[in-house]
């Protein structure tokens, strides 16, 4: 090596010098022996930094730790990306900016399933210079209708990055079929209340409501007492109402019966439109297990 070090600042001096070879001090028995004369957290801190995998990012830590050097810092350029009519997968970046020289690490990760990382990890050998561009892609194939958001996260010890992503297919502006689901559910509900509180006739409340849900392009029809439809596992039969016509409107409701393996649910009247908050404990229960039937829970 063919210099003397003795102390911590000349190994500090000696390592922005030479990286590699300060390394290979810094991982053997004359550093231990260094370390004797200093305080005894900086002998812990060493040891608790030996245990494998020991890399150029352990002595870093050690020096930014024991405060004979100013940790190396990394930051995005941008906040985030906003991609809109997005038709096919595309891939972008991240720009990344290094302040101070060292060995470091960052790891990626991200909280959605459209955007993709094809690395993980970004140390400081994938710098040029002082900058660094790290890939990521969108892919349309998980985009759906309506607009996603998803964050990537990039940590180091001190130092968090974070890069929202918005992305969309349709174009600022553009009505997707959330949106027309959104506005022709409440165009149902609004009939259904007109009807409730009889300022139409049920012929009207029907006939508006098909043309709502055909604008959507789902077909319907008038189910009657005694009809079967069957949904993926599920068997639903119509039990009600037996006849129409009556006094009281909510004679008219429709009463269904789901049944699903060994479970049955009966749904009555305007049980769709009850809020959670006013289920019994009961009541709860069995929304739950519904709920978790219609999932792909294994």
């Amino acid at each position: 090596m063919g210099e003397a070090i003795t102390d911590l600042q000349a190994f500090a001096a000696f390592a922005q010098r030479n990286a590699e070879d300060a390394f290979r001090l810094f991982k053997s028995p004359a550093f231990s022996e260094m370390l004797e004369k200093e305080d005894h957290r900086l002998r812990a801190m060493w040891r608790g930094l030996m245990k494998p995998p020991v890399t150029l990012v352990s002595m870093e830590e050690f020096l930014v730790g024991a405060g004979l050097k100013n940790p190396v810092t990394v930051r995005a350029v941008e906040e985030g990306a906003s991609y809109e009519g997005v038709r096919d997968s595309l891939q972008d970046v991240i720009r990344l900016r290094r302040d101070g020289m060292g060995s470091f690490a960052l790891y990626a990760s991200c909280d959605c399933d459209f955007i993709e990382l094809p690395r993980r990890k970004i140390t400081d050998e994938d710098f040029v210079a002082s900058s660094c561009d790290f890939e990521y892609r969108i892919l349309i194939g998980k985009l759906g209708d309506g607009i996603r958001s998803g964050t990537i996260t990039l940590v180091a010890p001190g130092n968090t990055i974070t890069f929202r992503v918005r992305a969309s297919r349709r174009q600022a502006g553009e009505a997707g079929e959330g949106a027309l689901l959104s506005r022709n559910t409440l165009r149902i509900m609004s009939e259904r209340l007109d009807y409730m509180l009889e300022k139409s006739s049920r012929a009207s409340y029907v006939s508006r409501s098909l043309d709502a849900i055909e604008e959507h392009g789902v077909s319907a029809e008038l189910a009657s007492a005694g009809a079967v439809y069957e949904v993926g596992d599920m068997r639903l039969t119509v039990l009600g109402p037996l006849a129409v016509g009556h006094e009281d409107v909510n004679d008219d409701s429709l009463v269904v019966r789901v049944d699903f393996g060994r479970r049955s649910f009966l749904f009555t009247g305007d049980d769709v439109f009850q809020q959670i908050r006013t289920l019994s404990g009961g009541e709860r229960g069995r929304l739950s297990l519904a709920k978790l039937m219609l999932s792909e829970a294994n």
